[in-house]
């Protein structure tokens, strides 16, 4: 797949910002439904606590991944919803996430410029700059 194709994706994509959101996105990709603690989560995936909890935050918020609302239980039931984007945009940007080469040339468009807006983020943003 072309970069400007995947940078494409990823601008019609909220909520991916960090490689520890690309992450824990093909972690549910792997595991569709998942009943798993906390402290679970943030053991598999290998980010610090901050990391994992904004990154999840993030992805409900975008409606990719939706979590049992059960607070008084420790384990949680996360379902990914692989329909949240039309035209299964999410399940092909999760198909490219999963392979290496694929997850490495996301990464490297999340990466800030000297700016410090992130490669893949930049043009919108400034689109949207000058529209307001």
């Amino acid at each position: 797949m072309k970069v400007q194709d995947l940078r494409s994706m990823l601008d019609r994509m909220p909520g991916i910002r960090h490689a520890g959101d690309v992450d824990l996105l093909v972690f549910f990709y792997r595991h569709p439904r998942a009943l798993l603690t906390g402290e679970q989560l943030i053991a598999y995936l290998g980010y610090d606590r901050e990391q994992v909890v904004k990154s999840l935050e993030g992805l409900i918020e975008a409606g990719f991944v939706t979590r049992s609302q059960n607070p008084s239980r420790t384990a949680r039931l996360y379902v990914l919803q692989l329909d949240a984007l039309p035209a299964g945009l999410l399940s092909r940007f999760l198909e490219i996430a999963a392979m290496r080469q694929g997850r490495q040339d996301v990464i490297d468009l999340l990466k800030p410029e000297p700016d410090g807006a992130p490669a893949a983020r930049h043009r919108r943003r400034a689109s949207i700059a000058k529209v307001a």
